[in-house]
């Protein structure tokens, strides 16, 4: 056993470069997979503990009080599935809440009682107490939303009166707190919640809750099923707003799992690449120890011995890398934690799970032991014999053409040298090619993630949102009717320049029974993004809906479906068309205004969306029409279109930027260390060839030049490949990603300018290491060439 451990750290230490890329790899896989993984697992674990000890219900509803009877109670408390029922007033308030002088676009104003939410709140308490009056708690999203801390002031804005509240700390929401959650709540004193309640006011919407908790005997693989049973027979959920913990999982685990599939993605790149240079590694070692391995065999050193030494060698080199990797991993996994976490509202909690790291550690090496394996095994045909007399494994013949300095006169002999030396020892290059396809692809498809994100037109396609600039809401139908709106309209059309408008509603239905988000407008010839099939509904007997719901059903564009409105009438519509879109996670369709009133002849448009001509200072345009429209008590809301997305897609934005970023980074320094390397064992094995060419008369300046150049032709093409590939394959990549928020199809974002930036630096990043690496040429002379 000691003679082979003696070969093995002699091995190790004749092989530096390749020990320290292979290395470096394996700390950089395992930081990444065990990081995104134990996040990915941490956030669903997150979210459970969060849901479970803020005893959060199983099925949650809201209704405005005008629609809430306490018979809807009673249904749940006679179901045999329910095992407790819990209703709780609460208060909608839109537009009228700040922090900072920054309005919240959606809040709803609850009573907190300690001994009913047992949240996780965040304060400069030692422990969570009863608030006091004039205090709120507030989501942790607020914290980096609105940059606000403990101490801050909060103000509600009803008509002419301003109230304040100090913030004494942020809460942990498992239901609404991530960015993509719409509403947000807003914890308060009972006294201070009881008080805003008897103030009668257009902007304050009294609405009451009904929380619904299951017995856990029912929690078992058909839970959803049974909540879509118990629900149907209620059938009252499109009066108001209903959710179930599905649904609040689903927005607190999106960017998450995005982050964690693209970590994932890129690992498997690394390992891909560790592969490869563990590959090259081994055949350049039988190649070099060649006689020695013969001399091994002849004195007794049997080919499973030998294996044993090469397996062994590459197995602790990685187990180094795998303990560094793990280091860093527990080192960065809370910072990393609360990057991923940042848009959901959720805390992070410490901790690894012990199985998760072996079962990961398992993996690498048992990969890596089979790449060591499959490559070494040519040692098996290594005989004494051939060794010792020929010193090399008998040579393949190959006719191919290396390349000739003829056929590429017409280049500069400073280009077409490096060329003819590149195409004559390409496998020599080969891993640096493979190196830079994967690097590019991993940078591409990251970047053609984050620029879906880029603008708010890009924001529109991916989830399906209409483009306005302007949205006219009526809070009270009471105050403000359809005609009010649309006088309004008119006035603001004489005022500005406006491309184009139409109403826009979002209410639910039935579909073949099933409750459906429906978007409504009187039009889809603008504003809207183009279908993914067929065409938008042109009559009142026309639906278009989301692949999701296509395939729930089995439907496809042609058929019929039926469409109920509680309360209306149930009628046939044929579907025109497949739309994308995220509402509900793709569970929702789209129909016209007068689609909408065959099944409810009682619904009246709440609201009209529109576009300027002109985008320049739109915010400001938006603000003078809140000034003049949105007086105290007019029962009418004006809304920026811009506003609504930003407040969602910046947290998310934002995090999915950071994670391009470091994956950027990272292959950058992946290719300027892995070419240095690379250079240095070049360098090892042409240095007689360097002194021949300095004494036939090239510089050193020159040879170090040609020598950085071979490195950034292979660059260039691994590079134009990878951009290729990103190509074709990205956006089904990305499909997958998002394929749990409803998003069905990906156009790419891949720009040349991109192509150009990430395969252009690639190539310099290997051409700058590799020509730093060549510096020792300068001590090469003739002499040494005569003595050697």
């Amino acid at each position: 056993m000691m003679p082979i451990l003696k070969i093995v750290l002699a091995s190790i230490r004749n092989k530096k470069v390749s020990s320290a890329i292979i290395f470096f790899l394996t700390v950089v896989i395992t930081f990444f997979s065990v990081s995104s993984l134990t996040m990915l697992e941490k956030t669903e674990q997150i979210f459970e503990e969060s849901y479970s000890s803020s005893n959060a219900p199983d099925m949650y509803y809201t209704f405005d009080n005008q629609y809430y009877y306490d018979e809807y109670a009673n249904f749940f408390q006679n179901r045999k599935e329910v095992a407790n029922v819990n209703q709780k007033d609460n208060l909608a308030i839109s537009k009228q809440v700040y922090i900072h002088n920054k309005s919240i676009d959606e809040s709803m104003l609850e009573a907190y009682r300690l001994s009913e939410n047992k949240f996780q709140v965040k304060t400069s308490k030692n422990n969570v107490q009863d608030l006091k009056n004039s205090e709120v708690y507030i989501p942790f999203l607020f914290k980096q939303q609105y940059k606000a801390k403990e101490g801050d002031k909060l103000k509600i804005k009803i008509g002419n009166e301003e109230k304040s509240y100090t913030i004494a700390g942020f809460f942990e929401d498992p239901m609404f707190g991530s960015s993509i959650g719409g509403i947000k709540r807003i914890f308060m004193t009972e006294a201070d919640f009881s008080a805003l309640s008897e103030i009668d006011h257009p902007v304050l919407l009294k609405r009451t809750s009904l929380m619904v908790y299951i017995k856990s005997a029912y929690k078992n693989d058909k839970f959803d099923q049974t909540l879509n049973e118990i629900n149907k027979e209620f059938g009252k959920d499109d009066l108001g707003y209903y959710l179930v913990h599905s649904s609040f999982k689903q927005s607190s685990s999106l960017v998450p799992t995005i982050i964690s599939f693209v970590f994932l993605v890129f690992s498997a790149f690394l390992a891909f690449i560790v592969a490869i240079v563990i590959r090259h590694a081994i055949l350049s070692t039988i190649e070099e120890e060649y006689v020695n391995f013969g001399i091994l065999k002849a004195v007794g050193f049997m080919s499973r011995q030998i294996l044993a030494v090469v397996l062994l060698q590459y197995l602790t080199i990685c187990i180094i890398g795998i303990v560094v990797g793990l280091g860093f991993s527990i080192f960065m996994l809370s910072q990393l934690g609360n990057l991923m976490l940042s848009s959901t509202g959720l805390f992070w909690r410490d901790g690894l799970n012990l199985e998760l790291v072996f079962l990961i550690i398992l993996v690498l090496l048992l990969f890596i032991a089979f790449i060591v394996y499959l490559s070494a095994r040519l040692t098996k045909k290594i005989t004494p014999v051939r060794a010792i007399i020929y010193g090399m494994a008998q040579s393949k013949k190959s006719a191919s053409n290396k390349g000739s300095l003829v056929k590429m006169s017409f280049l500069p002999l400073n280009f077409s040298l490096p060329i003819k030396q590149m195409l004559s020892q390409l496998k020599q290059y080969l891993m640096l090619i493979l190196i830079s396809v994967v690097l590019v692809f991993s940078v591409l498809t990251i970047t053609n993630l984050s620029m879906l994100f880029d603008n708010e037109e890009k924001q529109n396609a991916l989830f399906g949102f209409s483009d306005f600039d302007l949205n006219v809401r009526s809070t009270n139908i009471e105050l403000v009717n359809e005609q009010d709106i649309e006088a309004v309209v008119s006035e603001i059309k004489k005022e500005h320049d406006v491309l184009y408008s139409f109403q826009n509603d979002q209410k639910y239905v039935k579909l073949e029974g099933t409750r459906m988000f429906v978007d409504v407008s009187n039009t889809f010839k603008d504003g809207y993004p183009k279908p993914l099939e067929g065409r938008f509904p042109e009559a009142d007997n026309e639906i278009v809906v989301t692949p999701i719901v296509k395939q729930q059903f089995n439907k496809k564009v042609g058929d019929t479906v039926q469409v109920q409105m509680t309360g209306g009438f149930e009628k046939t519509f044929t579907i025109v068309g497949s739309i994308q879109s995220t509402m509900e996670f793709g569970k929702s369709v789209a129909m016209l205004t007068s689609g909408l009133k065959r099944i409810d002849p009682t619904f009246i448009s709440m609201g009209t969306s529109l576009k300027f001509k002109s985008t320049e200072n739109v915010d400001k345009t938006v603000q003078q029409l809140k000034k003049k429209y949105q007086t105290t008590g007019s029962g009418m809301k004006i809304d920026s279109g811009q506003s609504l997305t930003k407040q969602v897609m910046d947290p998310i934005r934002n995090t999915i930027n950071i994670a391009a970023q470091v994956v950027y980074m990272l292959a950058i320094i992946l290719v300027a260390f892995i070419s240095f390397l690379l250079s240095m064992i070049a360098i090892q094995r042409e240095v007689l060839d360097m002194a021949i060419f300095k004494a036939i008369g090239f510089s050193s300046t020159q040879l170090r030049f040609q020598f950085a150049l071979r490195f950034m032709f292979a660059s260039l093409v691994g590079g134009i490949i990878g951009a290729g590939i990103s190509f074709l394959f990205s956006p089904k990549l990305i499909e997958i990603a998002l394929l749990a928020t409803g998003i069905a199809r990906i156009d790419t974002n891949i720009t040349l300018l991109s192509i150009v930036i990430s395969v252009v630096s690639t190539a310099m990043v290997a051409f700058v290491f590799a020509f730093i690496a060549a510096k020792c040429v300068k001590k090469l002379t003739v002499r040494k060439l005569m003595t050697d």
